[in-house]
């Protein structure tokens, strides 16, 4: 598939085709659903026919099935596709105890031999797949490199401090690079031991392999809780005006809104209408004082927590389209009931950039306020204010060491020191 090119931009090109969807079923009792697609790999479509689907009954790292069907023509790869499901489904309710006593060496064997497998049947990876380059640098970084440094233990035993001397010693021989590369391995080798029932859970993390900061005038600027405040203001005194168009009107209206989540929640400011892998904002769930969303932002799937101020903005935003009779199955739409496209929205946070005053607006260190400052706002309150530094990482769908570089700023005159022992 070549490569779509308009107005002198790329478009994005989706990952899969999708030729055929049916229900199978798999042992009398189980039925699933799956798919067969043809796989786009760096803008080409793959000849062969992929089956994909999730199987019933098993848990979730046990259940994701993909496999080529080695087929070119739909109707021989749903017949192949049926059976490799039928099989494998029966295949992994049989999984045994004799797996979970593997040694390192023996796991590390096996994962070996599942990639060679994935190498031959050409089979999707992340961002790619599976090729004989790749085959060659996984199976090279799991034998040079963490075979030999791993402890004598079993890879469920395994620790952070495991871990960071397993590092430790990488970067006597080897660069940092070759060190990010080798934490993807071992994340794929403690993946393909979940799905085989010896490890449970995440893997321990990799330290930090970089400590590079933000630099002055790099980034985004941190918003200060009067700047955002005054934002919300400006476009409420926007809204009283009684030459705005109703569409104008309905724009504002609606963004407004999604500037209170953003404060509230703290998640990032990506809408991104045109993105297929695109998590809409919808509410997950809601208790009296608090209110869930699910985000999926930068590959990171996580739950986004408002109080009362989202319920409210929530709320308006439902009654204002019962009153309009926008039918919406989001909660920021355009007045067909639709996501607006991307450049209905980017032309709408430039004239809110206007509104507020923001487009010509920096911080102390020359950074430009953007929606993404409401963020950096909502991180640096809620450090100040003495939240849990993890829980605040978790919510936020970032991590511990991102919020320690980029946004935690201790002061050592604001507290009084502990005693020490001497």
């Amino acid at each position: 598939m070549a490569n779509i090119v308009a107005n002198n931009k790329r478009t994005s090109t989706p990952s899969t085709i999708v030729l055929e969807k049916k229900t199978i079923n798999l042992n009398g009792d189980d039925t699933m659903k799956v798919q067969f697609e043809r796989p786009v790999v760096r803008g080409e479509l793959s000849e062969t026919i992929h089956i994909k689907g999730t199987f019933p009954n098993l848990k979730k790292s046990f259940s994701r099935f993909r496999k080529s069907t080695k087929m070119t023509n739909l109707k021989l790869a749903i017949k192949e596709g049926t059976e490799l499901a039928r099989k494998e489904y029966k295949y992994r309710l049989s999984y045994g105890q004799a797996s979970r006593s593997l040694t390192n060496q023996g796991l590390i064997e096996k994962y070996i031999d599942y990639i060679t497998d994935q190498t031959e049947n050409e089979m999707v990876m992340s961002r790619n797949v599976w090729n004989k380059d790749n085959l060659k640098k996984h199976k090279g970084n799991a034998l040079k490199h963490i075979l030999p440094n791993l402890p004598d233990k079993k890879l469920q035993l395994l620790n952070r401090i495991d871990i960071q001397n397993l590092v430790i010693e990488l970067k006597k021989t080897v660069s940092v690079k070759t060190i990010a590369n080798v934490r993807t391995t071992f994340n794929q080798i403690w993946d393909y031991a979940e799905s085989i029932g010896i490890v449970q859970g995440n893997p321990p993390k990799f330290p930090p392999l970089s400590t590079k900061k933000q630099k002055d005038g790099q980034g985004y600027a941190h918003a200060t809780p009067n700047q955002v405040l005054e934002s919300l203001e400006s476009i409420d005194n926007e809204l009283l005006k009684n030459d705005l168009t109703d569409f104008k009107r309905h724009k504002l209206f609606v963004y407004r809104r999604w500037l209170v989540f953003l404060i509230d929640c703290g998640f990032r400011p990506f809408y991104k209408p045109g993105n297929p892998n695109r998590l809409p904002l919808t509410v997950d769930k809601q208790t009296k004082d608090s209110i869930f969303f699910k985000r999926f932002e930068k590959d990171i799937h996580y739950i986004a927590r408002g109080g009362k101020a989202s319920i409210q903005a929530v709320r308006e935003l439902e009654d204002y389209y019962k009153e309009q009779g926008i039918n919406n199955e989001e909660l920021i739409v355009h007045t067909d009931g639709k996501p607006f496209s991307k450049k209905a929205w980017e032309t709408l946070v430039k004239d809110v950039q206007q509104i507020t005053g923001w487009i010509d607006m920096t911080d102390k260190h020359g950074r430009p306020l953007v929606p993404y400052s409401i963020r950096h706002q909502h991180i640096t309150t809620a450090l100040e204010k003495d939240e849990e530094i993890v829980k605040l990482a978790k919510r936020c769908g970032t991590s511990v060491e991102m919020i320690m570089t980029y946004y935690y700023e201790h002061d050592f005159y604001k507290t009084e020191k502990t005693d020490s022992i001497l």
